[in-house]
């Protein structure tokens, strides 16, 4: 039996364009949503996680004037 194999991910996972291209991965996109905001999750997830801390940086310091 011949069976075959796609490795599917979110944008979270972070893998490098040449693991991605190499092996044919699909990247379905993720969002998270944090009050009421959407933000979408890019596949740098450590830049994704720096502009997701400056967010809520903003948000509090909207919600405490």
């Amino acid at each position: 039996m011949n069976m075959q194999y796609k490795i599917i991910t979110d944008s979270s996972s972070g893998l490098p364009q040449n693991i991605i291209d190499r092996y044919d991965i699909t990247i379905l996109p993720l969002s998270v949503i944090v009050n009421g905001e959407i933000s979408e999750v890019k596949c740098d997830s450590k830049q994704f996680m720096k502009d997701f801390y400056h967010t809520q940086l903003k948000l509090k310091k909207k919600l405490k004037n």
